[in-house]
């Protein structure tokens, strides 16, 4: 059995003009030793207090609410 886990930290988000935001992020890969660079999208859920998260190709990642 493989399992496979990356963690990504934003380094810098930008809004946009739609309310949404674009994030640059530092992934680390479970097993490995080198980190990568991506950008990710936040969208805003239009009926609740929540974003979609989505990779470079629009992969979405989940959805995420605000901290209590």
């Amino acid at each position: 059995m493989a399992s496979f886990a990356t963690a990504c930290m934003f380094t810098a988000i930008r809004p946009q003009g739609d309310g949404s935001f674009v994030a640059d992020v530092v992934c680390s890969h479970e097993g490995e030793d080198y980190k990568t660079d991506a950008t990710m999208r936040l969208e805003k859920l239009p009926d609740a207090d929540a974003f979609t998260i989505s990779d470079e190709g629009l992969g979405v990642w989940g959805t995420v609410e605000r901290c209590n």
